[in-house]
């Protein structure tokens, strides 16, 4: 018996044992976590719609959402400063600038519509004006319009005769005109007190030009008013110069006046803009007046850009632009009665052009010439500068630099009296000539106004032949004189005259004259 209880406690105890263990080897499951849902914030960032509602009709543009580019075309004569667009986009984006807020049209206009998750991008907007085809008119010498408007794009005047603006009125041509002149007797005769006013814009110039693209395929404009309304602004002329052989021809007979402010004169027969009919010969080219002349191109004319009396010398401006004419110079020429009568109002500056002025004939100022720093003057066969005697107001000042010397030439370089020199026999003690180039002078021509030919020379001050003798006065300094024909500089020892510092070469006579 004492046996069967040890047997039953063992059995006992091993089945706690076994219990024990199970129950240690028993995991404790981990509750599974709660997630809270995810929300997704909208990637979209569209412009869905774009159009101008105010306009009549309403104008949708078309977008492209592949380029992000957004285009419309509105009617013709819209004011596209300021229009107002409406705008719809994505579903919770924004946009800036924002719809319903007037933008100027008349270029690209960025928008930036920005997502809800905070990215963006960038929408290019352009706007175009539809055309408008012009309804040309065809003008005939009967039927002059006192006001030219703006017909649309295209031609909108074709002119089939010569048209003679002659009374005392006041005409206009509007900006974005466009003229063609279908043959080589058509173009405008200004005259008297009448007056063509035409005054462009640099987006809507006024075009006067052949109804064919050909140099010389209609005469031109011919001006001989008096008229200070005379004024033109952002015009181009071309295709002219048929008979007239100029885009314009000016007529001084009558003190004609012009202004011409960033105009174009190119592709012309002769001339871009001639002043006289036929130079030397006339006594009647002394007179016209450029009210104002500034910013113009002269391009492709078949002679020079410009031709103009002496006497208009100081009005043409260093902004404007003188390209691939025919005759690389400015012409500037005298007429008949120069030697006789005044023709400045007082003095003219002369300014640096990008091409060269060439001087013909032998100009006699009343009044004095200022020559800018860098200026080149070519001179024709004998012709020169004459200050004379009687003309006490007259001067030469001509003040260069080292690196910019303005030059005095031959119109055929390095050659021997070319031309005749410059000649200051009034004693005007303002005339001065400081580090310029004086080549070429000196010409073999028998006399120089009362200047011997035994005293020719490049530079001659003062005046030996007059009694009493007028004293030699002024400033030479700095200069390098070549070539003359004769001695380089010409005057009286002991007059109050300054000079030094000058280099010479290649003279036929010595560097320096003294006269009596």
């Amino acid at each position: 018996m004492k046996n069967l209880t040890k047997t039953l406690l063992a059995i006992y105890i091993a089945i706690m044992c076994v219990a024990v263990a199970c129950k240690k080897d028993e995991v404790t499951p981990t509750p599974t976590p709660i997630t809270p849902p995810v929300v997704t914030k909208s990637s979209a960032k569209d412009i869905t719609k774009f159009s101008f509602a105010a306009l009549s009709p309403a104008v949708d543009a078309t977008i492209d959402a592949t380029n992000k580019t957004i285009s419309a075309t509105v009617p013709a004569a819209t004011d596209v400063s300021k229009l107002v667009p409406t705008i719809t986009i994505s579903d919770k984006a924004t946009i800036s600038p924002a719809t319903g807020v007037a933008q100027d049209f008349s270029k690209e206009v960025s928008y930036t519509v920005t997502a809800e998750d905070g990215s963006t991008v960038v929408w290019k907007v352009g706007v175009k004006i539809a055309i408008s085809i012009a309804t040309t008119k065809i003008i005939d010498c009967n039927n002059i319009p006192e006001v030219w408007e703006d017909l649309g794009d295209g031609v909108d005047y074709i002119v089939k005769c010569s048209l003679r603006f002659s009374d005392s009125k006041v005409y206009t041509i509007k900006p974005g005109v466009k003229i063609q002149f279908d043959n080589g007797d058509a173009g405008f005769e200004i005259s008297n007190s009448v007056a063509l006013k035409m005054i462009g814009t640099a987006s809507k110039p006024i075009i006067l030009e052949g109804s064919t693209a050909t140099s010389g395929f209609w005469n031109g404009v011919f001006l001989s008013a008096v008229n200070l309304e005379n004024q033109w602004e952002y015009v181009t002329l071309r295709h002219a110069g048929a008979k007239q052989k100029a885009g314009l021809l000016v007529d001084g007979y009558k003190e004609s006046k012009i202004g011409i402010t960033n105009c174009t004169f190119s592709d012309n027969i002769g001339y871009g803009i001639r002043v006289g009919a036929d130079g030397l010969s006339s006594n009647w080219y002394t007179n016209c007046k450029f009210s104002s002349f500034s910013n113009n191109l002269f391009a492709n004319n078949t002679k020079s850009a410009v031709r103009i009396h002496y006497s208009q010398w100081g009005s043409l401006d260093s902004k404007s632009d003188y390209q691939n004419n025919g005759q690389k110079y400015i012409e500037i020429f005298r007429s008949s009665i120069d030697n006789y009568d005044a023709v400045l109002d007082g003095a003219l500056t002369i300014q640096k052009l990008n091409v060269p002025y060439r001087v013909f004939g032998v100009l006699t100022p009343n009044e004095g010439f200022i020559f800018s720093k860098g200026t080149e003057i070519q001179f024709a066969t004998d012709s020169g500068i004459f200050l004379k005697e009687n003309d006490k107001n007259a001067f030469i000042s001509a003040s260069g630099t080292a690196n910019e010397p303005i030059k005095f030439v031959g119109y055929i370089s390095d050659t021997k009296g070319v031309w005749a020199g410059l000649s200051a026999q009034n004693g005007n003690i303002a005339t001065k000539f400081n580090y310029c180039i004086i080549d070429g002078a000196g010409s073999s021509a028998e006399s120089f106004f009362c200047v011997p030919k035994a005293s020719k020379a490049a530079i001659y001050l003062g005046l030996e032949y007059y009694c009493p003798p007028i004293a030699s006065k002024g400033t030479i300094t700095n200069c390098t004189i070549s070539n003359s024909g004769g001695y380089g500089i010409a005057y009286r020892s002991g007059d109050p005259i300054t000079v030094k510092d000058n280099s010479f070469s290649n003279l036929t006579k010595e560097d320096v004259f003294f006269f009596k």
